[in-house]
């Protein structure tokens, strides 16, 4: 497409990647958060070390890893990363314990930052250690470990440059690296998030369309994940108008084993999407 913008040059792109906010509930999807991926390996021996031999004064790499990634978060679980972008949310919000239950969360355990659930999900930061490698418990010897690496998950405000993001990440990782250990790190692929014009003829045409289709009206909300092809056309195309929407609710456990759609919704966005270009074609 930015090869030759003018091949797909359109008035408006809808894009069925979005979510409704719970089953029913027609949705449109206003902003989207970035992402920056970056992989850190903590290295503290040359070889594992028995730890009845070591244990006490040897750096254990696993131990320096927990403690890095704790870093990374205040104490109330906030973000600790300076130079990541932080925007004000003005769209829908998201009670706690309804969230709660939607997430699993369970009895007893604190959610985590500050500020609503909303703000937090979609013009915030966040980071997450998505994986580990270390021994695993079934094969774990008595030994201190020599090396240990994690792959933090960063989403960004929609504003955020995903490699400026990265390298915020990266520069707090060898400011808080503990005991001198050796670190290494790797950037990942990021993606931009954007910000999708909630207002307007079409951003209208879709709202009336949903509460057609639906027979609610429609609310518009962020997400907190990223769609790549949503900032890229953005970028290509910053006349065009954007339609993020789509059937799944808070049921769909998106990129689950067992992910699903209500098909009484998914009926419901069909005919939603009928009376869109029926209403586009009356313009």
């Amino acid at each position: 497409m930015a090869a030759d913008p003018d091949r797909f040059r359109a008035d408006a792109f809808v894009i069925a990647d979005g979510s409704n906010v719970a089953t029913g509930a027609p949705t449109l999807t206003t902003s989207l958060r970035g992402m920056a991926v970056v992989d850190v390996t903590i290295d503290t021996l040359e070889a594992p070390v028995h730890s009845g031999v070591a244990g006490g004064p040897g750096p254990d790499a696993l131990l320096a890893l927990s403690r890095l990634i704790a870093s990374l978060h205040h104490d109330d679980g906030s973000v600790a990363v300076e130079g990541l972008d932080v925007l004000p949310w003005d769209g829908a919000e998201i009670e706690p314990e309804a969230w709660r239950a939607e997430t699993g969360v369970l009895e007893g355990v604190d959610l985590l930052g500050q500020g609503p659930i909303a703000d937090q999900l979609f013009v915030r930061p966040s980071v997450t250690a998505i994986g580990i490698d270390a021994p695993t418990v079934d094969t774990a010897a008595n030994a201190l470990i020599p090396r240990a690496r994690a792959r933090l998950s960063v989403r960004l405000a929609p504003t955020q440059d995903p490699a400026a993001a990265a390298q915020a990440v990266i520069a707090h990782v060898f400011a808080h690296v503990p005991w001198g250990a050796q670190v290494t790190v790797a950037e990942g692929p990021g993606a931009p998030g954007a910000i999708l014009a909630g207002e307007g003829p079409v951003a209208e045409a879709a709202g009336r369309a949903l509460e057609s289709g639906y027979g609610v009206p429609a609310v518009r909300i962020g997400s907190g994940g990223a769609i790549p092809l949503c900032a890229d056309l953005s970028t290509i195309y910053p006349d065009a108008a954007f339609v993020l929407w789509g059937p799944g609710d808070e049921r769909s456990r998106i990129h689950a084993g067992d992910e699903s759609v209500d098909l009484a919704d998914l009926e419901r966005a069909a005919v939603a999407q009928v009376a869109f270009l029926q209403d586009l074609a009356r313009a």
